[in-house]
């Protein structure tokens, strides 16, 4: 799991006892396109079912197997290939965690001949038994809208087997007709594609509108809102056409559009129609909770960026509720995003005691689900943040350290924020009183950024700062004020004199001065601070 070559001998000492490992499947997402797909087909597999897999039970059996922490481990060479032995016979495997659902799915997958038989029978008895309790009538009620709902969920799979297809094929043949797949941007794979998907004359509207939508949210999610917009538009009118203004689906349309506009800061149009689009999804026939739980997401961040805390907190609080309690986390990713939205409120407001549970709630499910990626560790560093104002400093200092092995892992140890997270840890180890601990993670942040920015740097001003301070609490004041020096000299070379930065140099010098008895020192630095 730690494939460095050219690393000295202690420092793979130091990774295998400090580091976390990478999951299977995330150092596969991690090569590049060609290494994944020779693995993949070397192995007679495509590139996603083989994530897939490697993202199952084979994946919890290699982590056990090769876990740091010795109770986790297997027991013995015969536990570990019992596992192996489970996981090729689609039984449960100990690595596991062994819930119902796990379980049962297990089950259906052996027997799954058996379990729809048993389902039929059990419908078919619940129904007698409701015929024969006297309540035929309202039992064929029910009855109907069960044979109806399970319709539309065949509906639903139908179309959604046709669409993954008709992506599939879209998007292979697209970049086989552009010539030279091997070199196109992700912008140009989703323009072919959206083009291809307008001149598709065979398809049904309702099958391109759905498509358009999927591409407007992609195109969304990278920030590309006027390309955004245009599929959003389509699929909308597409929808008002043959479904009426009052259908779910427009709803969910006009909800998609609105929140491009909140996004562009077209406050005037983005509101009435988040309404609208309210209105219409909550007085639907067939009532769909995901719109609904997005729409509220929507306004709530619309109202966020106007200062109208109150108004958001309410709405994201909606959201959550329907997430959370009325579709029974099914869909963890959006509950996820949906509980870190109300923590980075609620950490804007200073409600940091508020903000944390939701915050551990969203790190525990990223950490989860999604493993090492820029959401997790974005929600594992604002976790940190909100326990270091409410004192919990040994949760924030651990936090910090695994927010910071995870932008390392998915942006390399000298990104910005990898850095930050460092800073982060040596603040929490600083206001613990683990000064020595403090110092040792100030130098490595101080040796990342000299190898980024030089030794020069502005960048380094803060660092300085803060490993100076803890050197001053261990009692070696030379090497503090060393450090605190090298800091102002910099903050001289590129920072006003009125500057925060300057300004905490000569805080922190006289706090020094103060600590080595040069009090006319201090007295001078704070008066100039003034």
């Amino acid at each position: 799991p730690f494939d460095e070559p050219g690393d000295s001998v202690q420092e793979v000492w130091r990774k295998i006892n400090e580091d976390t490992p990478l999951h299977p499947a995330q150092q596969l997402t991690m090569m590049t396109g060609e290494q994944a797909e020779a693995i993949a087909l070397a192995r007679q597999s495509r590139l996603k079912p083989l994530i897939r897999t490697l993202s199952e039970d084979l994946d919890a059996i290699i982590m056990k197997a090769i876990s740091r922490d010795r109770e986790r481990r297997y027991e013995s060479v015969t536990a570990f290939y019992d596992d192996l032995d489970a996981l090729l016979e689609h039984k449960p495997v100990a690595a596991q965690q062994q819930d119902f659902t796990y379980l049962a799915g297990k089950f259906i997958r052996r027997h799954i001949g058996l379990a729809i038989a048993s389902s039929l029978l059990l419908t078919a008895l619940a129904v007698g038994l409701v015929a024969w309790s006297g309540e035929a009538k309202r039992a064929n009620q029910e009855a109907a809208r069960a044979s109806r709902e399970a319709q539309q969920a065949n509906q639903a799979l139908e179309e959604s087997r046709e669409l993954v297809n008709f992506m599939v094929t879209l998007f292979g043949s697209t970049a086989k007709e552009s010539g030279a797949p091997e070199r196109m941007t992700t912008e140009e794979m989703l323009n072919l594609g959206a083009a291809r998907i307008q001149n598709t004359e065979t398809m049904d509207p309702l099958s391109r509108a759905r498509l358009q939508s999927l591409l407007g949210e992609v195109y969304f999610k990278l920030f590309m809102e006027n390309e955004a917009e245009q599929m959003v538009q389509q699929a909308l009118a597409t929808r008002i056409d043959l479904l009426g203004e009052e259908h779910v689906l427009v709803a969910d349309s006009k909800g998609q559009l609105g929140a491009i506009y909140a996004n562009e800061m077209r406050i005037d149009e983005a509101e009435p129609l988040l309404l609208e689009a309210m209105a219409t999804a909550q007085g639907a026939t067939t009532q769909d909770l995901e719109v609904i739980a997005s729409i509220w997401e929507a306004l709530g961040n619309l109202y966020w960026v106007q200062v109208r805390h109150d108004e958001a907190r309410d709405a994201l609080e909606r959201a959550l509720e329907i997430r959370q309690v009325k579709m029974g986390r099914t869909d963890e990713f959006a509950l996820a995003a949906a509980l870190s939205s109300l923590g980075v409120l609620h950490m804007e407001l200073e409600e940091f005691a508020r903000a944390e549970p939701y915050l551990e709630q969203a790190a525990e499910i990223r950490v989860r689900r999604l493993g090492n990626s820029i959401d997790t560790a974005k929600t594992l560093h604002n976790l940190a943040e909100a326990e270091n104002q409410i004192g919990r400093m040994s949760d924030s200092a651990a936090h910090y350290r695994q927010a910071f092995e995870v932008y390392a892992a998915v942006e390399g140890r000298e990104d910005g924020e990898a850095l930050r997270a460092l800073d982060g840890l040596m603040r929490a180890f600083t206001r613990a009183g683990r000064y020595e601990e403090g110092l040792l993670v100030g130098q490595r942040a101080l040796e990342i950024r000299e190898r980024r920015y030089g030794p020069d740097s502005e960048e380094l001003i803060q660092n300085l700062v803060s490993m100076g301070i803890n050197q001053g609490y261990t009692g070696d004041l030379d090497a503090a004020r060393l450090q605190l020096e090298r800091a102002l000299s910099l903050a001289n070379r590129y920072l006003p004199p009125t500057s925060r930065n300057t300004g905490a140099v000569q805080d922190a010098l006289a706090w020094l001065a103060w600590q080595e008895g040069n009090y006319e020192e201090a007295l001078e630095r704070h008066q100039a601070l003034l």
